[in-house]
């Protein structure tokens, strides 16, 4: 059940269709090729000489800011050790990185919006965040095989496709698709809403996080996160 669902508020069919297009889009790749475009167009050319230096706290906006700073860097040292060609040839890469900036976009209009809704505000930043940190993840394991400073640019690593970092990855997923915050370990695909196309959007999701073609039918044959991730582990 959705938190819409536990609020007991009207489900609109406005809304089931704009999620529908949008699991389309996502299985289509066209989010993958215009996060790949923005990156490709900006890359080269949007980075500051000097970029600030200083610690950060703990809050959003803080956190936005520590985020574009790191981002700036990691593709100014990726522009300054490839040539065009090369970079915009790891379509992997550069798809990452528009999906981080639009991320971190994402959130600074929230936050610019924060005074009329502060509660949706922090909502939409959790989430956010938790997106973000992973897209850095798989940058990190993207950019692993380099020698060069660029290779150092996430924190974490899903050590290898262990099991734990798979769960945390399989859960985010999830909490996003539901909009739910938690996803209790025997919560069921079909009882929290799901359906085929959530299904396809999930698959989709999975292949860009962990870099595996999951077949539909293993998540609605596997409906539970521990149940998903021990069939993602043996893949």
């Amino acid at each position: 059940m959705s938190d819409k669902a536990a609020r007991g508020a009207q489900p609109l069919p406005v809304e089931r269709c704009l999620r529908d297009a949008r699991a389309l889009r996502v299985a289509g790749g066209v989010d993958v090729m215009m996060d790949r475009w923005s990156a490709e167009s900006n890359l080269p050319v949007s980075y500051e000489a000097d970029l600030p230096s200083r610690t950060w706290g703990d809050g959003d906006r803080d956190y936005v800011e520590a985020q574009a700073v790191r981002l700036a860097k990691t593709g100014r040292a990726l522009a300054e050790r490839l040539s065009r060609p090369e970079l915009f040839a790891r379509q992997r890469t550069t798809a990452l990185i528009g999906r981080i900036g639009s991320e971190l976009l994402g959130m600074a209009v929230v936050l610019a919006r924060s005074a009329v809704a502060p509660d949706l505000a922090d909502a939409a930043c959790e989430a956010a965040r938790r997106r973000v940190d992973g897209l850095w993840s798989d940058l990190s394991a993207e950019l692993a095989t380099d020698a060069g400073a660029a290779a150092r640019v996430g924190e974490r690593c899903l050590a290898d496709a262990d099991d734990h970092g798979i769960e945390a990855v399989v859960t985010d997923i999830w909490c996003d698709l539901f909009d739910v915050r938690v996803i209790e370990p025997d919560a069921d695909f079909f009882s929290l809403g799901g359906h085929s196309m959530i299904a396809v959007r999930m698959a989709a999701r999975l292949r860009e996080r962990l870099g595996l073609r999951v077949p539909v039918r293993l998540i609605m044959e596997n409906p539970t996160v521990p149940g998903l991730t021990r069939c993602l582990a043996e893949a």
